[in-house]
């Protein structure tokens, strides 16, 4: 993974690692995934809510994050939080294996069985993972975790509704190509961020380029990696929201949909739900690639 340094010993200091690799990486992908959305799915709640409010349209019902979950919380106690958690977590686990085998398996690719991994092939292959991973796994279950908070309905009858009223097409894949160049985006910043601080930390403490982060450094540089990937992607990710939306007939595409925001809410409408985006990234990316580690080297 995204467990290896860097070799300190190199003559030239070329931008090269050997790198720890994982025996297990769909496997624990997959738990790490698991454990860690329910965790952090509130923030992905509030998130999305906030992204989908308009002005121009009477009073916003949320003033902002804080009131959105007190809101909730005030009238469907802590379980209304994690309304639309159920597709994440049935996408839990083929999601995160996919992103993690993705990676380690382009990885492997791209470095000819050599150990080594240079900054350029380790963005190149989080690039790769998060593309697939978006278009097989991220963009249907975001469009039913959308459609189920909007429809304020479980999430048998949410499919059904969907297929229903939409389609498979427009139903699950609306929102593909931003979800895709997001994803993409998302994990090249964060594996690339990750495998470099990861490597100059070892260097630093004089550790094997193999040897075991401490959980809290794992979780610390992921954590950082994620905050990098947030701010970066948001307007992507605020456009993808509404494109998968009950209300994304009224947008003709991407472009479109992020023209509207602009012209109703300025540019600052792009960047709706940020700070709770960020809490839960933060989280997200810590746990998973702590839990990613320690599972993996468990295993």
């Amino acid at each position: 993974m995204a467990g290896g340094g860097r070799n300190g010993t190199s003559n030239n200091n070329r931008a090269v690692e050997a790198r720890y690799q994982p025996k297990h990486p769909f496997l624990s992908g997959g738990i790490a995934g698991g454990l860690e959305i329910c965790l952090t799915f509130p923030f992905e709640y509030v998130k999305v809510q906030l992204q989908l409010q308009e002005k121009g349209k009477g009073t916003p019902q949320f003033k902002g994050p804080l009131h959105c979950a007190t809101q909730t919380l005030r009238h469907s106690g802590i379980l209304g939080l994690y309304v639309g958690l159920p597709p994440w977590l049935t996408f839990a686990l083929p999601r995160s294996a996919i992103r993690f085998t993705t990676f380690e398996r382009v990885s492997e690719w791209l470095q000819e069985g050599q150990g080594k991994l240079d900054a350029v092939n380790a963005l190149a292959a989080g690039t790769v993972a998060g593309a697939i991973e978006s278009a097989t796994c991220l963009t249907p279950l975001q469009n039913i975790q959308i459609k189920m908070m909007q429809m304020d309905r479980g999430f048998v009858y949410a499919l059904g509704e969907i297929l229903r009223r939409e389609g498979l097409r427009n139903g699950f894949f609306s929102g593909l190509w931003p979800t895709v160049v997001k994803g993409a985006v998302n994990n090249c910043i964060r594996f690339g961020l990750y495998n470099e601080t990861a490597a100059a930390l070892r260097r630093s403490c004089g550790d094997s380029p193999d040897e075991a982060l401490a959980a809290g450094a794992v979780f610390g540089i992921g954590a950082a990696a994620g905050a990098v990937s947030a701010v970066v992607t948001h307007p992507i990710d605020t456009v993808k929201s509404n494109l998968q939306g009950l209300s994304a007939g009224k947008y003709s595409g991407s472009l479109d949909c992020a023209r509207k925001i602009i012209a109703s809410s300025g540019v600052s409408g792009l960047f709706r739900g940020l700070s709770p985006r960020i809490c839960r990234v933060c989280l997200e990316i810590g746990l998973q690639f702590s839990l990613y580690d320690s599972i993996c080297r468990c295993l």
